[in-house]
């Protein structure tokens, strides 16, 4: 792991309309609360919102790719989400990944919290696996 118990990494990322677009093309999820602004006005949103697996995506960018040490990776093992407030197209969203503890067999629980203008709006905890590449050599 390249960060102790306690430590944290942060990462923040802007949904766009093109963002929503192409997620709900390749999840098939084209329900009109996410694509179509015209009738968003009746929802209790008032406009169109993110898709919540959108929002969580960039997880698996930190817990693949900024976490792990050389010659680790990672096997998410299970998600605990609370999805608390929707995200707007516009919003910048921070990303918070806490490594909360250590556990037998290089298992490892992490805290998550995604927030838009420091509310939270998505958090939970992950637990996760590390193993090791082989030397080949």
């Amino acid at each position: 792991m390249k960060i102790k118990i306690g430590e944290k990494i942060n990462y923040q990322f802007i949904i766009t309309d093109k963002d929503i677009e192409d997620f709900g093309i390749q999840s098939k999820d084209r329900q009109y609360i996410h694509i179509d602004d015209k009738h968003n006005g009746n929802t209790i949103f008032g406009r169109k919102i993110a898709h919540g697996l959108l929002t969580v995506r960039p997880i698996s960018y930190i817990l693949g790719i900024l976490l792990p040490s050389k010659n680790e990776y990672i096997l998410i093992k299970n998600i605990n989400l609370n999805f608390r407030k929707p995200v707007f197209p516009g919003d910048k969203v921070i990303l918070e990944v806490i490594l909360l503890e250590e556990l037998p067999k290089n298992n490892w629980v992490v805290s998550s919290k995604w927030s838009v203008d420091e509310n939270v709006v998505v958090d939970g905890t992950i637990s996760i696996k590390t193993l090791f590449y082989e030397n080949k050599n």
